[in-house]
């Protein structure tokens, strides 16, 4: 395959979702950009893009049964759906 469809994938090498994800993309022929981000960690503005890109809000990738990454509040005040996701935030209400 080319890089015509760059992919990137934000990885997380201790979930089986993750791993299967990054084996199929491998097995189609890509060499995806892997960011490990449990690992790099997250900046306000690359969370800002990647949630406008998906056209959610933060609370509609949130899994139920799992705290978000400590560095997810650095962006909480940002975020247009903070109100209705304050309880996934360490961050103090307005």
């Amino acid at each position: 395959m080319t890089d015509a469809f760059p992919i990137t994938i934000y990885h997380n090498p201790d979930c089986g979702t993750s791993r299967n994800t990054l084996a199929m993309i491998e097995a189609a022929g890509y060499q995806p950009n892997v960011v490990e981000y449990r690992k790099v960690g997250w900046t306000r503005p690359q969370l800002e893009g990647l949630f406008a890109a998906m056209g959610a809000a933060p609370r509609d990738v949130m899994r139920e049964r799992e705290r978000p990454p400590p560095n997810w509040a650095c962006w909480a005040k940002a975020c247009p759906a903070r109100r209705s996701s304050k309880r996934w935030f360490n961050t103090p209400s307005s």
